[in-house]
């Protein structure tokens, strides 16, 4: 795969002429192989002269009116990324983040500037850590405090290189020789806020930077929630270390726990205006964060999933049998069960939701699990205990 057909997709994605539910629906007919195939003329033509919805098709021949200037925004690209050192990430490469192919909505191509072996070691371990721009002297130290810790664990840390907590969650992981990921709102090679022009020169040597926005691109407003939940999706847990009602770091609160995400919030006074958005989210559901031992745990209990394979199909769990579920015995369920929480720990209602058991007959069988050490409970959910077969 050329740079340029990688280019062309993104001038045709990011100057409007084409979607990412345009390019699944070209995939899914078998139009295209690959989202690069719209550099082809040809694939291009044929496609439109298929089964294709009249506005799809009205796109594709915008594409092909408008080839020659899509072509040069491509080139542009290729020298834009070439002189700024900026590689690409997409999601046909190895080192694609494995969360990533697991949640939908997830950019097909990021542009990167750094230390790129990184992407290789997220199954390791990574958290996200994100708070106030203008953060008190506890949040700082506790972050500090708690970045050293994980990194020691070879934990990798993702912020957004914003002023406050996420500048000195970079800059200690930094610090401390850990490895390290900022998610930008604007182009890899847009500085932004220009004040961290110091951790950007630092990040580009030894961490890495990743923006779903092509190069040239300023930061603006509109772009910050997208990045938000570029940050949650890579990452095995979010950590607020600080928020006020109104911060924007709540939305990758939201983002992370929508994407099935621990989320943990340092607590704090109540008389703090900067504090009461992360002391809502406790009240709502989220973790308090008491140092980072539960953290480390969280993450390490991710990776052990990892090691297990990926999300499986729905209801993969009951192919177990060629019977129809209602004719399975308890026996059988406890197979469904331990199969299903091979993939990730759940909640009750979670497993109950997914197999499709009623939960009264569920509870007593993951009683019955637990009884035999096959399960064990931690934090709302049942996982599989390290000594399960």
């Amino acid at each position: 795969m050329t740079d340029l057909s990688k280019m062309f997709w993104a001038s045709c994605f990011y100057e409007g002429y084409i979607t990412n539910k345009d390019t699944n629906e070209l995939q899914k007919l078998g139009l295209i192989k690959n989202f690069t195939d719209f550099i082809d003329p040809n694939a291009l033509s044929n496609a439109i002269h298929s089964d294709i919805s009249p506005m799809l098709k009205t796109k594709l021949e915008q594409i092909l009116k408008h080839y020659p200037i899509i072509e040069n925004k491509a080139r542009k690209y290729v020298e834009d990324c070439k002189a700024a050192d900026i590689f690409t990430v997409t999601c046909n490469d190895e080192d694609y983040p494995s969360y990533w192919k697991l949640l939908s909505g997830m950019p097909r191509m990021v542009f990167c500037k750094g230390d790129r072996k990184i992407l290789k070691t997220l199954d390791q371990g990574c958290c996200a850590i994100v708070g106030s721009r203008d953060p008190s002297g506890y949040a700082l130290t506790a972050t500090a405090d708690i970045v050293k810790d994980l990194v020691n664990k070879q934990i990798t840390i993702v912020s957004g290189m914003a002023n406050g907590i996420d500048r000195q969650a970079h800059l200690v992981a930094l610090n401390n020789k850990g490895k390290t990921i900022a998610f930008l709102a604007g182009g890899p090679d847009n500085i932004y806020p220009w004040n961290n022009r110091d951790i950007y020169e630092m990040m580009c040597r030894n961490g890495l930077i990743i923006s779903e926005m092509p190069p040239g691109t300023k930061a603006q407003r509109q772009y910050f929630p997208s990045r938000n939940r570029l940050i949650s999706a890579i990452s095995d847990v979010c950590l607020i270390m600080e928020a006020g009602i109104h911060s924007g770091t709540l939305h990758t609160a939201s983002f992370a726990a929508a994407q099935g995400k621990g989320v943990y919030v340092l607590p704090n006074t109540i008389y703090s205006e900067n504090a009461m958005g992360g002391l809502r989210l406790i009240l709502d559901g989220a973790n308090i964060l008491l140092g980072s031992e539960d953290v480390i745990n969280d993450i390490a209990e991710c990776s052990f999933y990892r090691l297990l394979g990926s999300e499986p199909e729905e209801n993969r769990s009951l192919m177990l049998f060629s019977k129809d579920p209602s004719e399975l015995d308890d026996e059988d369920w406890k197979k469904v069960i331990i199969n299903e929480l091979g993939t990730k720990p759940q909640t009750s209602d979670d497993l109950s939701t997914r197999i499709n058991i009623p939960f009264y007959r569920l509870s007593a069988l993951l009683s019955e699990l637990e009884m035999d050490g096959k399960v064990e409970q931690t934090r709302g959910k049942f996982l599989l205990t390290i000594t399960k077969h």
